[in-house]
C-alpha cells in the first residue's frame, strides 16, 4: 500500500511540473549578461592570450540582453580595463560608430565592420582599437586596450590577424543577440 501511494505521488509530481522545453530553432535562447561576459573573457584568453583577467558585467549576470548589454574585462591585479564589449538594440541609431571620425570600413566580412585604431590615428590618439558593427537593429562595439592587456610573455601587441579575429567575434556576438 505504501509503495502504491509513493508511486502515485511521484507520478502526480511529475505530471504537475513538466520540464521546460528547449527553445525552438525559430526562437533562439536569449543571451544573458553573464554569457556576454563569459564570451568576452574566453575571447581575450583564447584568442589574444591574455592572462589575469576578470569579467565585470554592467548589469546582473542573469539579466537577458534585450535593450542592450555591456561587459568589461579588467586585469585582476591592476584593475584596469583590458577591453569592453557593448551591444544595444538601436532601431533609430543606424550608425554603430556613433559619429566618431576616423573609423574605416573593413572588407572581407559578410557583415560590415568599422575599425578605429587609436594607436595610429592622429585625430583620435589613444591606446585602444575600437571595432563597430550593425546587424539588423543592433549596434555592437568592441574595445581592446592593448597597453593594459597582459599575456604570458608581456604586454599585448595586436596584429592584423588579432583585429580580424576581434571583428569576427563582434559580428558573431551581435548576430547572436539580434536573433534572440
Amino acid at each position: 500500500m505504501t509503495v502504491a501511494v509513493v508511486a502515485a505521488a511521484l507520478t502526480a509530481g511529475c505530471a504537475t511540473s513538466p520540464s521546460p522545453s528547449p527553445p525552438s530553432p525559430e526562437q533562439p535562447a536569449a543571451v544573458t549578461q553573464g554569457a556576454l561576459c563569459d564570451s568576452l573573457l574566453t575571447f581575450f584568453g583564447n584568442q589574444l592570450g591574455a592572462v589575469d583577467l576578470t569579467a565585470v558585467p554592467l548589469f546582473n549576470r542573469e539579466e537577458t540582453i534585450s535593450p542592450g548589454g555591456i561587459c568589461t574585462v579588467i586585469n585582476s591585479t591592476s584593475q584596469r580595463a583590458n577591453g569592453r564589449v557593448s551591444l544595444r538594440n538601436a532601431p533609430n541609431a543606424p550608425d554603430p560608430t556613433e559619429g566618431v571620425v576616423g573609423f574605416r570600413k573593413t572588407t572581407g566580412l559578410n557583415d560590415p565592420v568599422w575599425v578605429l585604431d587609436m594607436r595610429t590615428d592622429t585625430r583620435n590618439p589613444g591606446i585602444e582599437v575600437v571595432l563597430a558593427t550593425r546587424i539588423g537593429e543592433w549596434n555592437g562595439q568592441f574595445r581592446i586596450t592593448e597597453s593594459e592587456t597582459r599575456t604570458a610573455t608581456g604586454i599585448l601587441h595586436l596584429t592584423d590577424e588579432d583585429i580580424n579575429r576581434a571583428a569576427h567575434f563582434l559580428v558573431e556576438l551581435t548576430r547572436k543577440v539580434s536573433k534572440a
